[in-house]
């Protein structure tokens, strides 16, 4: 697929739309400026953080434990708020996390690496957005 950054918001909704319709998530943000993106997904334990800043090529998805905490807080993180590497480590330790990352790769690659984001979101994170696992 070739990557624009206007189909970016319709990606990221359709890609983690089994936030919603899996675990009873509500958007709570949904940013888009010529910056980039932030979307907030919450439920009535965890939120997840999906941004993308255009200007550095930095997509990035956060976990955030509980309904509570802010995103994103400098204060938090490493304490309540960590990088969806970590969840991903956690239950397969072989894992190349560099797949999760734009670093490296030029913006033609977006669409893989948010597949790539949300497919693994998706396989390790029930626990987590169950309220029954924190990494």
């Amino acid at each position: 697929m070739i990557y624009k950054l206007t189909d970016s918001p319709t990606l990221v909704y359709k890609l983690f739309m089994f936030l919603i319709t899996e675990y009873g998530c509500k958007l709570i943000t949904q940013n888009h400026s010529n910056m980039g993106l932030m979307f907030i997904y919450q439920n009535n334990y965890a939120k997840v953080g999906v941004v993308f800043d255009y200007r550095d090529n930095d997509l990035r998805v956060d976990l955030v434990r509980g309904k509570d905490t802010q995103y994103y807080s400098d204060e938090e993180y490493w304490v309540n708020i960590k990088p969806l590497a970590h969840l991903v480590i956690r239950h397969d330790s072989n894992y190349d996390i560099s797949k999760l990352s734009m670093e490296g790769r030029g913006r033609e690659e977006y669409y893989e690496v948010l597949i790539e984001n949300a497919r693994v979101l998706q396989q390790y994170g029930a626990n987590f957005l169950n309220g029954r696992e924190w990494i």
